[in-house]
């Protein structure tokens, strides 16, 4: 399986950039999975906040969501 990966984006350090608690974000749990969810320090080992979602996009989500 090939996948793709970002050359100049990278996880956010909890120690160094805390994370915004109580807050659905992009989580890395210390297993390297990658999921969206609330920060647990007990659990995640790194963090990135979510991406935005273009109107293009959006629009084709509402478009076949009404066909």
């Amino acid at each position: 399986m090939k996948y793709q990966v970002s050359s100049d984006t990278y996880w956010l350090d909890p120690v160094t950039n805390p994370p915004p608690m109580n807050t659905k974000i992009q989580v890395l749990s210390k297993y390297n999975i990658a999921s969206i969810g609330t920060f647990q320090p007990d659990f995640h080992v790194g963090w990135y906040p979510l991406l935005k979602v273009p109107k293009s996009i959006k629009e084709r989500i509402q478009n076949e969501r009404n066909s």
